[in-house]
């Protein structure tokens, strides 16, 4: 079992250990949000007008990202030990990591501190 309650204590907790030197770790947020007017507020339900899409990010792209080791660009896809993901998701995100790879930089798919460690300093 996981000492982390969510995969996002996890991933705080990867950014917070590792950001500091020559190392930077940001927050990646991917995904479709909705803006637009706001015509009604009741609770937690919000009603738009002229309301659109805003796409964030592109699929498959990690939770972290940043700049290690003299401008080396580093993204780690944080999972919670024995969470389950979605196969398409899954399979973005292996892509996205071997793209990342594939140019030079550093990414993998981690699901605990030390895995993340080891990705951003070899």
């Amino acid at each position: 079992m996981s000492r982390y309650t969510t995969e996002a204590d996890l991933s705080r907790t990867i950014q917070l250990d590792l950001s500091h030197g020559g190392t930077r770790l940001f927050r990646q947020h991917v995904g479709v949000f909705w803006a637009g007017t706001v015509v009604n507020r009741v609770g937690g339900n919000i009603t738009l007008a002229n309301a659109y899409a805003v796409h964030v990010g592109t699929a498959g792209m990690s939770d972290l990202y940043g700049l290690t080791d003299g401008g080396i660009f580093v993204s780690l896809e944080v999972k919670n030990p024995g969470a389950r993901t979605d196969p398409g998701r899954l399979a973005d995100q292996i892509r996205w990591c071997a793209l990342i790879a594939s140019l030079g930089g550093r990414s993998g798919i981690v699901d605990n501190l030390e895995a993340a460690r080891k990705v951003v300093h070899p």
